[in-house]
């Protein structure tokens, strides 16, 4: 017997409309950046990032590497930034770091209007990592 799908299914399978702004937000920065910082180490690195929608922005891709001023890589990053399989904003990252994959949960959003927006992903209190 086939059982009857709820009435309030889009509800259930409908993303929060905040975290679909995030990600709207996240493909529209998409682009190429580069900085220089300072490793725990006290070692200068350059590091770039690139920030690239996928699938029709339904997802950002997130590459990211942190050379040594003697080319050596001190940081490398693959991430994706997606809803899951719930509709929940996440974050899927493998990085030198942990090698392995880490899965983050989305936060918060912040913005500060003319400077810049802050988005904070962290671990739930899930086993998933």
């Amino acid at each position: 017997m086939r059982k009857k799908i709820p009435s309030d299914i889009n509800r259930l399978v409908s993303p929060d409309l905040s975290t679909v702004k995030v990600l709207e937000l996240l493909c529209r920065k998409g682009g190429k950046y580069s900085g220089e910082g300072l490793n725990d180490n006290h070692q200068k690195f350059t590091g770039e990032l690139s920030l690239i929608p996928v699938v029709n922005n339904y997802g950002i891709n997130i590459a990211y590497t942190a050379t040594a001023e003697d080319a050596t890589i001190i940081n490398e990053e693959h991430t994706l930034i997606a809803l899951d399989s719930e509709n929940k904003l996440t974050m899927w990252t493998l990085n030198s770091n942990f090698n392995t994959t880490a899965i983050f949960d989305f936060k918060l959003h912040r913005r500060i209007p003319g400077q810049k927006d802050i988005i904070v992903f962290g671990f739930s209190g899930s086993k998933r990592n």
